[in-house]
């Protein structure tokens, strides 16, 4: 072969060889300053381990005394509104333009005041569920006097209704929507009510209105009915003086409402009134209570009703005390994995009270972290609870690693050393405490360093206060626990050490016969490796591949399925199972009705409004409006039903030439429309993803107008905005985990297959949970499971990255065979499934904590399957496909000369002979005299 082939081989291959080299170098340096690290630090446990002790337990209690002043601050939708978004803009300029909107009509009202919303429907008698019948009427009207009539005592006066409520602008009759269901005339015309074409229906005696898609719901039925009308006709013939009345009969279709499934009403508020605010909230609590118990007085009717802060109490209500079946939850999972951690090992060997220990720890930590909080002055949210399961899932995951790995060095150890007691004895429990900490301490400090990354970088980059908050305190909470981890925990773990070596009881800590401590496998041992035994069965390759191929189609699968998952303001589901009558009210609004808020478009500057151009420019907006797919073909535009010559022409008061539909929608000045608004309407308030495009639509439609400073505004809006940023976060709170786990763990492990290996599996369990919860559960991104969505991604991190650094001591040489800790967290899995099966014996009521209960039972049943099939079938691919490319080229070896002067002052070329896995054959060449002399390789 000629020499310049060989030289390019020899080139090419020394290219991989001397990086191979170099990682291998710097995994050393690494490795070996990790061992100085970890045995610095266990000289140290050893010899001030009480005194650490005692330290760590008087800080986190010193900071726990700082709770006496700490007040849990309530959350709800309002409080995770975007600080200074659009709709919060044009909110404050509607009201500098318009004024004070509470005396006006609800579309004109530019915040949802406080009401009493009531939907009838009749009980079935006979299956008929029409309500346009006597005596349901009948018995609407008595409801109606029993609202009125009832009472209040608030300040040593006595307030009803009429005192309470929102009176008409200009007027004292009470502002009522659907209103003129209780007038004379639908009394006495609802057996044949005509469909009138506006859908308006008026009462010019009390004054009261009503909008039929409101007081009827969307599914009335119309028939046509003929009606005979008789007219006269009269014939004068002046030339014969005879008058002839000629009786004609013509007939005509008229269109009648025949059937209703439902009467609706809302009895609206006083919002004005700062000093009676309190007393209408307590006569809203009244009246809910007292139709809550009335209900069975009416025969025909079933009433749901709702207040303006019933939903919120009624959540908030059963959320607290499912907070408490939680805690005992929390309680059942402490016990069982005390329990599974305990029976490993025998008298001695076992690790006795250090799960115990480990939860106390929990314990401390959890309340320095919201002492720390308080002191730093920083708002505790109650959705700030949740972290706490979160973290104690986390801790007793470490907790059972630790202890897993004790045992398994503890009894390699034994294995190496005579049974007699060693000279020695602290170098054999800093041998056993430093080995501990090294393969167990580096994945979790790779854990807390990513998740506090994560969270900081989320509560920096925020746009949602209390996201901003709830992300800052959950990394705060993160750092000192695993703070107190470094100290209370693993001061108690060398303690537990110095117990086990002086051959002590686990549990009542008396001296015991050196041979009872010898060490024996443990039930659970036992069953970890007729598991792992099975489980390696199907490693083989022929079954290999197939469940990789199948792990790439359920990841591709499961991730287009989660980003399906679509958003939600309201949803019947979100209210608990108890409170039938608000749950049956709002699966009323989802389903019976094809009316929502209001779109309000608001011309601020002066317009020439008798230019056609404008006026056409103002009807395409509206037609754009009602052409969306989730609008109403209800509009109502004020140059449609205003003489607009009459009002700028006129010298008197203009604004009494105004109509009632118009009231308050024209500012005129001067016989100049100063500002005007005009409206559409959407079909629901579900706060679906094609909402908020159709909220995006409306601001780009008065971009787009010509009209100048157009601008729209809706009640929802602000809700939809902070909808749509919630689901922009949630998907940079993924990205952002995304990259940070391949960081950090690329920090950790020096090997791009690995890390790629733990982020694709990582991923694959998220998106396939949240395949699970949207697929079974119907999942959706909304207000009540916001805070829960946001601490989902970390949970069980720690064991998949543990699994990865024990797989990499492996495969490095090192003899882990007899410790092996590739199911410590197993017993984890199975204490938190036994603690949510212990929930069913609770009547869980609340949503959020159900979306928690169902997404910890995918959790564990997926991280499961992950960590015990296809986590390690991907490793064991990976690695014999490394082997394969590896055999391939051992035979060819490649010469690294490397000159040097010995003692002699004679030139040494050192050859280092380097196969492709990086094996060094360290053959050396002398250069003496002009001769090259081998020296042959020593044996070790």
């Amino acid at each position: 072969m000629p020499m310049t082939s060989d030289l390019s081989i020899t080139h090419t291959s020394s290219i991989k060889d001397r990086y191979i080299i170099f990682k291998k170098k710097l995994y050393s340096r690494l490795d070996s300053y990790y061992d100085r690290l970890f045995d610095n630090y266990a000289k140290f446990l050893l010899k001030y381990a009480w005194s650490l002790l005692c330290f760590s337990i008087l800080i986190t209690i010193g900071l726990t005394l700082c709770l006496y002043w700490a007040q849990l601050i309530p959350v709800d939708e309002n409080d995770l509104k975007i600080k200074n978004s659009p709709a919060e803009y044009n909110e404050h300029r509607i009201l500098n333009i318009f004024g004070n909107d509470a005396g006006f009509r609800v579309y004109q009202q530019v915040k949802l005041r406080p009401a009493l919303d009531i939907i009838l429907k009749r009980r079935s008698t006979n299956g008929s569920t029409n309500m346009l019948v006597k005596e349901v009427i009948d018995q609407m009207r008595i409801l109606d006097a029993y609202i009125r009539s009832s009472t209040i005592v608030f300040n040593n006066q006595t307030y009803s209704y009429p005192q309470l409520c929102n009176k008409e602008e200009n007027s004292h009759v009470c502002s009522m929507d659907g209103g003129y269901l209780l007038s004379d005339d639908f009394y006495k015309k609802f057996s044949h009510m005509e469909n009138v074409k506006s859908g308006i229906y008026f009462d010019a005696e009390t004054g009261q209105s009503g909008y039929r898609s409101f007081i009827f719901g969307k599914n009335y039925k119309i028939i046509e009915e003929e009606i005979i009308s008789e007219e006269d006709d009269y014939v004068d013939d002046e030339a014969i003086n005879i008058t002839t009345m000629i009786m004609t009969k013509k007939q005509k279709l008229k269109e009648i409402i025949s059937y209703a499934p439902l009467l609706r009403l809302r009895y609206n508020l006083d919002a004005k009134n700062g000093s009676i605010e309190q007393a209408v909230l307590k006569w809203e609590k009244l009246i809910i209570e007292n139709l809550t118990l009335l209900n069975d007085n009416f025969s025909e009717l079933d009433i749901y009703a709702s207040v303006s802060t019933i939903i919120n109490s009624e959540i908030t209500k059963y959320a607290r005390l499912d907070a408490k079946s939680v805690g005992i939850m929390i309680i059942i999972f402490f016990l069982c994995t005390c329990l599974w951690i305990g029976i490993e090992g025998n008298w001695v060997t076992s690790v006795g009270y250090l799960p115990l220990f480990g939860i106390i720890g929990y314990a401390l930590s959890t309340g320095a972290a919201f002492g720390f909080l308080t002191l730093c002055k920083m708002s505790l949210l109650e959705p700030m609870t949740m972290l706490m399961l979160v973290v104690a899932i986390i801790d007793c995951i470490r907790i059972s690693i630790i202890c897993k790995e004790l045992h398994g060095i503890s009894n390699y150890l034994s294995s190496q050393l005579p049974l007699s007691k060693s000279s020695n004895d602290d170098d054999l429990i800093k041998k056993r405490l430093q080995q501990t900490l090294k393969h167990s301490e580096l994945p979790f400090f790779c854990t807390t360093l990513t998740l506090c990354t994560l969270y900081l970088l989320l509560g920096l980059l925020s746009q949602i206060v209390s996201i901003r908050i709830y992300s800052s305190g959950f990394c705060i909470y993160l750092l000192i626990n695993y703070l107190v981890h470094l100290t209370f925990f693993l001061s108690c773990l060398t303690i537990t050490c110095k117990r086990i070596d002086s051959n002590r009881h686990s549990l009542m800590c008396f001296k015991m016969n050196r041979s009872n401590s010898s060490s024996s496998p443990s039930p659970s041992s036992s069953i970890t490796n007729r598991c792992h035994h099975y489980f390696r069965s199907i490693y083989a390759k022929k079954f290999g591949y197939i469940i990789c191929l199948l792990s790439i189609i359920l990841f591709v699968y499961s991730l287009l399925t989660a980003l399906k998952i679509d958003t939600r303001l309201f949803d019947s589901q979100f209210i608990p199972q108890q409170s039938r009558s608000l749950r049956m009210y709002m699966s009323s609004l989802e389903h019976d009705f094809d009316i929502g808020p209001t779109i309000m478009f608001t011309i601020p500057s002066t317009l020439d409004y008798r230019n056609p151009i404008i006026r056409e420019k103002m009807q395409k907006v509206i037609e754009k409006c009602r052409n969306e797919s989730i609008t109403t073909n209800f509009y109502l535009i004020w140059l449609e039903t205003e003489d607009l010559n009459q009002l700028l022409s006129s010298t008197d008061n203009a604004k009494s030439l105004i109509t009632p539909f118009s009231t308050n929608d024209i500012l005129l000045e001067n016989q100049t429309v100063k500002a005007s608004r005009f409206y559409c309407q959407f079909k629901t308030i579900q706060g679906r993803r094609s909402d908020i495009i159709t909220m995006d639509n409306m601001y780009r439609y008065s971009r787009e107008s010509g009209l100048n400073g157009l601008f729209p505004y809706s009640l929802v809006f602000s809700h939809y905005e902070t909808l749509k940023e919630i689901h922009h976060e949630l998907f940079l709170l993924c990205l952002l985990w995304f990259h940070l786990l391949l960081i950090f763990t690329l920090i950790l492990f020096l090997s791009i297959r690995l890390t790629l290996t733990i982020t694709f599996h990582y991923i694959c369990l998220l998106s396939t949970l949240f395949t699970c919860l949207y697929l079974f559960h119907s999942l959706t991104i909304n207000f009540a499971n916001t805070f829960l969505l946001f601490i989902i991604p970390g949970i069980f991190i720690d064991c998949f990255i543990h699994y990865a650094y024990t797989y990499q001591r492996k495969i490095n040489g090192e003899n882990i065979k007899t410790y092996q800790c590739l199911f410590g967290y197993d017993r984890i899995f199975l204490s938190l499934l036994l603690s949510l099966i212990a929930l069913i014996f609770f009547q869980i009521q609340s949503y959020t904590f159900i979306v928690l209960r169902n997404t910890l039972f995918y959790y564990i049943l997926l991280a499961f399957l992950h960590l015990n099939i296809f986590f390690p079938l991907w490793l064991n691919l990976c690695k014999s496909s490394t082997n394969k490319g590896v055999s391939t080229t051992t035979t060819q070896t490649n010469q690294i000369p490397i000159t040097s002067i010995d003692s002699n002052g004679n030139g040494v070329e050192q050859t280092l002979l380097t196969t492709s896995n990086g094996t060094l054959d360290n053959s050396h060449s002398y250069h003496k005299n002009g001769f090259i002399m081998n020296e042959p390789q020593k044996s070790s």
